[in-house]
């Protein structure tokens, strides 16, 4: 055993030599220790510092937005506070002011990296400039310093524009709330409940009034030619007979232009058997 307490034990296992030190267990739990004084020591600022990654190694971002109008020389120019929760409604101008989320993890390296899910955006707004950042498809990626900030500024599209009419987006730690959707919902005729073996369908524009004469097309089956029938006055079309086995689809037929993205919609059937399209008004 030896002056110094060390103790070797040798053991054979499938052909390999396993060597165990008694004192193995006291040097870990100093080192435990150590490193917990080191944590308790650094100063609150320095462990601050750097940026913290998220789940599956990627790096969120802390975003909020300012709205924006037309100077006189056409430039875009601040007219409030950031905030992290906007209305935003057609035609207003917003800038993302983005920076890296903050924190004790930093990676390996100077840079923060960020990825900002623009996919949450384009479905109702248009983007004005890339702001540093490289883009791949819905992504929008850009290695930042700790501390950095960069901009992003956007415009809302025409509400017959959206393709997507939830009443709230969160992109990172920003909230948009949009109205407009609430008041559209709010002016929409009541729908209906076909009776058995009827498939109904209302149309309306994007103010929510009755688009008569805009001509639906309803396939049963999904790959038989359309029977074309036009709205009423009302903007409701029906169509009687439908099987109880069978599925079909609606769509618009030209010159029909689909407003809020939905130019057709598959899977109508003996149960789901009514269907509402908006579309723009003729120009």
């Amino acid at each position: 055993m030896g002056r110094y307490n060390r103790c070797y034990r040798f053991v054979k296992d499938y052909g390999q030599v396993q060597v165990t030190f008694h004192w193995a267990p006291r040097v870990f739990l100093g080192a435990l220790l150590l490193l917990a004084w080191l944590v308790a020591t650094v100063p609150a600022d320095a462990q601050q510092q750097g940026c913290r990654t998220e789940l599956r190694v990627q790096t969120g971002a802390q975003v909020v937005a300012q709205p924006l109008v037309a100077g006189s020389d056409g430039e875009r120019v601040p007219v409030g506070p950031p905030v992290t929760e906007i209305e935003a409604r057609s035609g207003q101008m917003y800038r993302l002011l983005v920076r890296p989320l903050e924190g004790s993890a930093r990676p390996s390296g100077p840079d923060c990296l960020v990825r900002l899910n623009v996919s949450r955006l384009t479905p109702f707004a248009r983007l004005l400039n890339r702001g540093g950042f490289a883009f791949d498809g819905s992504r929008a990626y850009a290695a930042f310093q700790v501390g950095e900030e960069r901009t992003i500024d956007f415009e809302i599209k025409p509400f017959s524009e959206w393709n997507s009419t939830a009443m709230k987006t969160e992109l990172e730690t920003l909230t948009i709330r949009r109205p407009e959707t609430g008041e559209f919902v709010a002016r929409l005729p009541a729908p209906t409940q076909p009776s058995p073996g009827t498939v109904c369908a209302d149309v309306v524009y994007p103010d929510a009034e009755s688009a008569s004469g805009v001509v639906l097309g309803l396939s049963a089956p999904t790959d038989a030619p359309p029977d074309r029938r036009a709205a009423g006055p009302d903007g409701r079309v029906c169509w009687d007979g439908f099987d109880e086995l069978l599925y079909g689809e609606l769509s618009l037929q030209e010159p029909a232009d689909a407003a809020l993205g939905q130019p057709k919609s598959r899977y109508v059937s003996y149960e789901a058997s009514y269907r509402l399209f908006v579309v723009k008004r003729p120009s």
